[in-house]
């Protein structure tokens, strides 16, 4: 039996303090978020695109991780540098 293909892709917007994460998953049931390295959400994928926000976490120099779980097992993850609001 072919692995099954799975994909996490994210759009980061900024509205204040708050990180908007919307997030596009591919046989994902879960993501979970972390801002430099702490647990910041976990979220239930229900459809393949959900998105949630980050209140009070849209600071400049820190790394948001994205962890894409099918079933309890890693299958995808992403992180990017949070950036100055402006930047």
């Amino acid at each position: 039996m072919p692995a099954r293909t799975h994909s996490l892709r994210a759009e980061l917007t900024r509205h204040g303090d708050t990180l908007i994460v919307t997030v596009t998953a591919e046989n994902l049931d879960r993501v979970d978020a972390f801002v430099d390295d702490r647990p910041a959400r976990s979220t239930d994928v229900v459809s393949r695109r959900v998105t949630f926000e980050l209140d009070g976490w849209a600071t400049a120099g820190q790394r948001l991780a994205l962890a894409g779980y099918e079933k309890g097992v890693l299958a995808a993850a992403r992180s990017f540098r949070l950036t100055a609001p402006g930047s």
